[in-house]
């Protein structure tokens, strides 16, 4: 019963093309509970990894959490490379009520045959918190929207994470966050890395009714290119109707700095081991705030 109406909700709040589609022909469903109170100490690791024989992969994964409980979670999608082309559309929901608390690692590693799109919502009741790291580790080409609902007083979401393309690669990343409550917080940090002819959009949306009040919204993308053929676009959006809030958005671009390579080479690196170290300077701020190695 609960996954059935789950599902007739979904259907309802979601009128686009790309989630009605989803929602007719999905061939793997997952549910996760967690009853109230429970707190689960160490990280459960979900891996899903598709073999080359399925051509079109659809995953729902449904995820309750109801009253002061705690998850955290990794969720892993790996599909290997193959001669033919593989469509993945993947969906997930999160309910989190009442002071649930829920810390979710999200890696995607697809291959340079995969096509994907990917639909993340998560409803926020009063005093939940959510922290959410998402990184995509390449695919040919991609879509994805990771959409956060505070719906409650007191919610807080925390986004965060990274993508590292090469070759050709086309990822579109889209964060949007709804203060659809007053009293609410939201954080999002997001780092790119490319190089070749890799391509990279990110779009961050912070809407903010005129309802809401004593709201605290931020948001920064940092891009970094390893070789001039390669593209980055930011898109960062504020859309406030009420007063009494604090918002803060931003976006930087940049090149790999002649200056700290010379730097580095001439204390003994070479140029691959300097470069190296720059992106993981670059990208250790969000790695270093995961637990789990």
């Amino acid at each position: 019963d609960y996954v059935l109406n789950r599902l007739i909700e979904i259907l309802n709040s979601n009128q686009d093309f790309f989630s009605l589609f989803h929602l007719a022909f999905f061939n793997h469903l997952f549910l996760i509970e967690v009853d109230s109170g429970k707190s689960i100490s160490d990280y459960t690791r979900i891996s899903m990894e598709f073999s080359s024989q399925e051509n079109c992969i659809q995953p729902l994964v449904l995820i309750r959490q109801k009253s002061n409980s705690a998850l955290p979670l990794i969720l892993k999608y790996s599909v290997t490379e193959t001669d033919e082309v593989v469509f993945f559309h993947s969906r997930e929901n999160t309910f989190l009520e009442s002071g649930a608390s829920a810390n979710f690692t999200l890696v995607e590693n697809f291959s340079n045959s995969v096509f994907h799109i990917r639909k993340m919502e998560v409803n926020q009741d009063r005093d939940s918190f959510s922290r959410i790291r998402f990184f995509n580790m390449g695919g040919y080409r991609g879509k994805t929207w990771i959409h956060s609902h505070l719906s409650g007083k007191g919610s807080r979401t925390e986004l965060s994470g990274a993508a590292c393309l090469s070759k050709r690669e086309l990822q579109d990343l889209e964060f949007i966050v709804s203060h659809d409550a007053s009293h609410t917080e939201s954080n999002l940090l997001f780092r790119t890395v490319l190089r070749d002819k890799s391509h990279h959009i990110f779009t961050g949306t912070l809407e903010i009714p005129k309802t809401s009040s004593h709201v605290s919204a931020n948001q920064l993308n940092n891009n970094l290119m390893l070789q001039k053929t390669a593209r980055a676009e930011s898109m960062p959006k504020l859309e406030v109707f009420a007063d009494d809030v604090k918002c803060s958005h931003g976006a930087t671009m940049g090149e790999v700095s002649q200056d700290e390579l010379f730097y580095l080479m001439t204390r003994g690196l070479t140029e691959q081991d300097a470069r190296h170290l720059i992106v993981e300077g670059f990208l250790s701020e969000i790695l270093d705030s995961i637990q789990d190695e």
